[in-house]
């Protein structure tokens, strides 16, 4: 304590005034502890009252040693950092693959921590987020349709179009992060909605009885077709800024709305060919007619 003081002062009281707060620190003047002879003159009393020197109770020395020693879960550890030039999840997985290269003495281990360990966390829950929201969705179809087929089939086509968002990450040399993951949780509402009016108008044909399975489903796709259309092309077109990166901070949302439209456009692809398809192959075994 007495050479921290010395050396770093102790903070002792904080002055306020009208342009803010000053802390005040006691410590030596610096020019009277700038050798190690200084420092074996400091002096200090004892709880017994004695009075002795640093020099007569400590044998000091110049040598290297940190600064401090951080603690974490009451473990010593060492802070590696680096500044990177790619995306951080890669730069972050060919830093762990370089440290489990490395012979570690017993009792050592590497991990990542700060924002590369966020990061990692974050990716878990809206992996999660993902999982539950299909899982809503196809709950919330199922007792609109009073089926547990058909909204199957709207759920299916959701991880097809996400090989759209994909492509267009890696066409635009974007890397998976936090805002694309968002982008995919949205992407999946979006694209269900269209496949819900399709199925919707299907099922309408078929229960009027006029038509055949394959007619009522042409029928429907095709009177589908433009909303779906018009759908896809507001929302490209409102992400497309966006995706540019254009102002201030919205590069770091561009991978969101570059999910958003190429998922769009690979999963109206799908919902007009895939979709009906499926639901032929679905309806044919239950004797619906063809």
């Amino acid at each position: 304590m007495v050479v921290r003081q010395a050396l770093e002062g102790t903070p002792v009281a904080r002055l306020e005034e009208e342009e803010g707060g000053q802390e005040l620190v006691l410590r030596y003047r610096e020019d009277a502890v700038s050798s190690i002879n200084d420092l074996e003159k400091i002096g200090f009393h004892t709880p017994s009252g004695a009075f002795f020197r640093l020099g007569e109770v400590a044998r000091l020395a110049a040598g290297w040693g940190p600064a401090g020693i951080t603690r974490e879960n009451g473990e010593a550890v060492g802070m590696v950092q680096a500044s990177y030039r790619s995306n951080l999840g890669s730069t972050s997985r060919r830093a762990m693959e370089i440290a489990a290269a490395m012979e570690l003495p017993p009792g050592y281990a590497i991990r990542t921590s700060g924002t590369a360990a966020l990061m990692d966390e974050v990716f878990g829950d809206l992996e999660l987020v993902l999982l539950l929201a299909l899982l809503l969705v196809y709950l919330v179809m199922a007792a609109q349709f009073e089926s547990l087929l058909h909204p199957l089939i709207i759920i299916l086509a959701v991880p097809l179009a996400f090989t759209g968002g994909i492509a267009a990450l890696l066409l635009t040399g974007k890397s998976v992060s936090v805002p694309a993951l968002i982008g995919a949780v949205v992407l999946s509402g979006v694209l269900v909605n269209s496949g819900i009016i399709m199925i919707d108008l299907i099922n309408q044909n078929r229960r009027s009885g006029s038509l055949p399975l394959r007619e009522a489903i042409i029928e429907g796709a095709a009177a589908r077709l433009r909303p779906i259309l018009m759908t896809t092309i507001t929302t490209v077109l409102g992400l497309f800024p966006l995706a540019l990166g254009l102002g201030e901070g919205s590069q770091l949302q561009a991978p969101m709305a570059i999910v958003m439209i190429g998922g769009q456009v690979a999963g109206t692809i799908l919902l007009l060919a895939v979709i009906p398809a499926l639901y032929r192959l679905a309806s044919l075994p239950r004797g619906c007619g063809s």
